[in-house]
């Protein structure tokens, strides 16, 4: 089995204050480094059964970056003829530190075309298709992907990152906290 890791990618639409970058993934740049690792795979006909990203697709959950950085992976698929991708949302790309945004990152992930955290070829699945697999990922914040070759749980380590409240003691989504005896009223 040929298997590739990408992790923390790091995509980004501007430096950072004082100008630093935080990968050389740069939204538009026609000669980045995501740009130049395409071409090598082209070039040099790699193939992958399995590409894995374990997060931090993009800096500060930023929706630009994250759709630059989904569609790279996506395109590393595509080139490769990979039959098995698996992701999940890092600490960067949930907006860990609820200061960068004032959209939902989380729900955007959700809605990312082709369905992310997976892209599996149905022959390559034993188990139930993207949509589903996207489904308890957000719904349990773990997958398990499963065939002949491999067996992976994929867990969204990053699914409570952003919930807390101004006393930073709040940990779990809205959802979540309705329903705790803590917070209940009587």
């Amino acid at each position: 089995m040929k298997a590739l890791i990408l992790s923390d990618i790091h995509a980004f639409t501007t430096p950072r204050e004082g100008g630093a970058i935080p990968s050389y993934v740069k939204v538009g740049d026609s000669d980045g480094a995501d740009q130049q690792f395409l071409e090598y795979l082209e070039r040099n006909s790699i193939e992958l059964d399995l590409l894995i990203c374990p997060g931090d697709l993009c800096d500060r959950a930023d929706a630009t970056s994250l759709k630059h950085a989904w569609d790279f992976l996506n395109n590393v698929k595509r080139i490769t003829s990979c039959k098995c991708l698996m992701t999940t949302a890092g600490n960067h790309d949930m907006d860990s530190r609820d200061a960068s945004n004032s959209f939902d990152p989380a729900g955007f992930l959700r809605s990312l075309k082709p369905t992310f955290p997976t892209q599996i070829d149905t022959d390559c699945a034993v188990i139930q298709d993207d949509f589903h697999r996207s489904l308890w990922f957000w719904a349990r914040h773990y997958y398990i992907f499963s065939n002949d070759e491999i067996r992976c749980v994929v867990l969204n380590s990053a699914a409570y990152h952003g919930y807390h409240s101004a006393n930073k003691s709040v940990t779990q989504p809205p959802a979540q906290r309705r329903g705790s005896s803590k917070n209940r009223q009587s």
